[in-house]
C-alpha cells in the first residue's frame, strides 16, 4: 500500500474513533499491516518484499512496474505510460526528442547582466531580449 492508501485508512480510522469518542462508545486501536515494499534501483532491476516474499532483479522490476501502473487514476494514462514503457524496451532513450526552448525572459536577464559586467552580449541573446521587451 503506498503513503496515500495508508493515510487513508489512518483517516478512516480516526474519523471513526472522534464519532466514537463523541458518542461516548469504546474506540478501537490503529492496525495497519504492510503489504510489502518496493523499489525500482535502475534498468530492468528492482527490489521488493510482497507479501513476505523477497523478490529482486527482474521479477522484482515488473512487480514494481505493475504497482506503478495500478495507481494511475485514469485508463489513458495507464494506457499511455504502458506504450511508452513498452517501446522504450526495444529502443533506447533518444535525447533528440527533448525540447529546449529559448526563453526571451531569460535571455533578457542574461543581456542585463553582461551589460552589468561590462561585456559585450551576443546577436542572438540581444536580438531575444529586444524582442521580449519590444513585446
Amino acid at each position: 500500500m503506498s503513503n496515500e492508501g495508508v493515510k487513508s485508512v489512518l483517516i478512516g480510522w480516526l474519523a471513526r474513533n472522534l464519532l466514537a469518542a463523541i458518542r461516548q462508545q469504546p474506540t478501537r486501536p490503529f492496525r495497519h499491516r504492510s503489504r510489502g515494499a518496493m523499489a525500482a534501483i535502475g534498468h530492468r532491476k528492482g527490489v521488493a518484499q510482497a507479501m513476505g516474499l523477497p523478490r529482486r532483479g527482474l521479477p522484482a522490476w515488473l512487480l514494481w512496474r505493475v504497482d506503478y501502473l495500478s495507481q494511475m487514476p485514469t485508463l489513458g494514462r495507464k494506457l499511455r505510460i504502458f506504450v511508452e514503457w513498452t517501446l522504450g524496451l526495444f529502443f533506447p532513450n533518444d535525447i533528440t526528442h527533448l525540447r529546449f526552448i529559448r526563453s526571451p525572459e531569460l535571455d533578457r536577464d542574461a543581456a542585463q547582466v553582461l551589460e552589468t559586467l561590462g561585456a559585450q552580449p551576443t546577436s542572438s541573446v540581444r536580438g531575444s531580449a529586444t524582442a521580449s521587451t519590444a513585446r
